[in-house]
Formats: structure tokens, sequence, C-alpha cells
């Protein structure tokens, strides 16, 4: 009979600790500027790609169905934070834009995120900072290679390709500084 170390478990370590900065995120964003970390979420995706996506390509991008999805936008939509337009191609669609209070926000809410990350990295040297990127990336690279095969989703697939890519050259550019 194998043993089975939960609490050691890297994937439960990984788990416990990301539970613990959306947690933590959570509670300073709705105290600073009254936002869930899920709200924020989609912020962050419309700054981070283009305001004008669509809900179903917000929800592939956060990795959420759209039911969880939609009362995520409703609110972020009652308390002026995007807006919803009708896709002028397809009038069955709408495309989420930022709204002028999320740019009123943004500001205050990378700092939020800044401050939970000292928190969380508080007594770490940098160098361990350094490789805990290093690995985290590197299993979600095996990772989502595992998933794509399974799923067989190409806009994902090229999405992972350029991902790995970027990390291989970042990795070889460190080591030639070594």
């Amino acid at each position: 009979m194998s043993t089975f170390d939960y609490e050691t478990n890297p994937g439960f370590i990984i788990n416990r600790t990301a539970r613990s900065l959306s947690r933590s995120l959570d509670i300073r964003l709705r105290n600073t500027v009254g936002i869930t970390f899920a709200q924020w979420r989609v912020l962050v995706l419309l700054t981070k790609t283009h305001d004008g996506l669509s809900q179903k390509e917000i929800a592939e991008g956060l990795g959420l169905e759209a039911p969880t999805l939609i009362p995520i936008l409703d609110k972020l939509q009652k308390d002026g934070f995007i807006e919803r337009r009708v896709d002028r191609n397809d009038r069955r669609n709408n495309r989420i834009f930022r709204a002028k209070r999320t740019f009123e926000i943004w500001e205050t809410t990378l700092e939020c995120a800044s401050k939970v990350l000292t928190i969380a990295l508080a007594g770490l040297p940098d160098d361990n900072v350094q490789i805990m990127k290093e690995v985290l990336e590197k299993m979600w690279i095996n990772l989502q290679a595992n998933l794509e095969l399974s799923n067989k989703t190409p806009a994902t697939i090229a999405g992972m390709v350029s991902r790995k890519q970027g990390l291989q050259e970042t990795t070889a550019a460190q080591q030639q500084q070594v």
C-alpha cells in the first residue's frame, strides 16, 4: 500500500498558498476599492489583452464557465466598472469594455496586489523567489501540455507554445549571464 502525505504534497501546498493569496487580495480589494478578487481578474484580463472581449472570450481566458462569469459581469456593470456593448458583427453577443471607474481605481488595485505579494514573500531571498517562479512556470507548462493533448484546442496550444518559447528564451538569457 502506497502512502500519500497530502500536507507535504507540492500540489496541496501550491493550492493552499494560491487560495491564501486570493483570499488576502480579495479582502484588501474589498476594503480598499470595493471589488472582489473575481471581479478584479476580469479587469486584469481586459487590461492585459484589450477592451472589447466577448463574454465567451473572458470566460475562456479566466477558465470559468459562462454561468459563473455572468453575475461577476453584472456586478461590475452595476457598479460602473465595465460597459457591455452589443457586438456590431453579431448582435447576439456583447463586448465588454472597461469604464471610467476602472481607470480611476486601477493603480490602487495594483498597490493592493503588490502589498499582498510583499507579505507573502516576506523573508524569502530573491534567489529563492526566482527559483520558485521558474519551477512554478515549468510545472504550469507541463500541466498545460498534458491538458492540451487531451483537449486538443489549437488556440490554447498556440498560447502555450508561445509562453513556453518565452520562458525558454528567458532561461537561456539567464544562463548566458552566469
